[in-house]
């Protein structure tokens, strides 16, 4: 995980590209891979992360890893101010679902 993130910082997407699918096999999870782009915006922007969110959905995809859902005991939580997302537990048992 950490080495995804510091190639989103370095902007190394060549070789983000070939480590996606190492990071898969040694169990980081779709949610988590995409947890690790988004919060990336924060610090970098987001025109030096579309890149690596197309790269993502890309390697997401051939590896068959399509609409990626939440379970429904978490809800979306955005912390104003902060500029980080973060997932929280939710009584009411919202959900959602990125489609990439």
């Amino acid at each position: 995980m950490a080495i995804l993130a510091t190639l989103l910082g370095c902007q190394g997407t060549d070789e983000f590209h070939a480590m996606l699918p190492a990071a898969l096999n040694f169990g980081v999870t779709p949610v988590e891979i995409k947890e690790i782009v988004y919060q990336a915006v924060a610090y970098l922007g987001i025109g030096r992360v579309f890149p690596f969110l197309k790269i993502t959905n890309e390697v997401l995809k051939e590896k068959g890893h399509l609409g990626l859902s939440i379970p429904r005991s978490l809800t979306l939580c955005i912390l104003s101010g902060c500029g980080s997302l973060y997932l929280f537990p939710s009584a009411a048992g919202g959900s959602f679902s990125d489609d990439g």
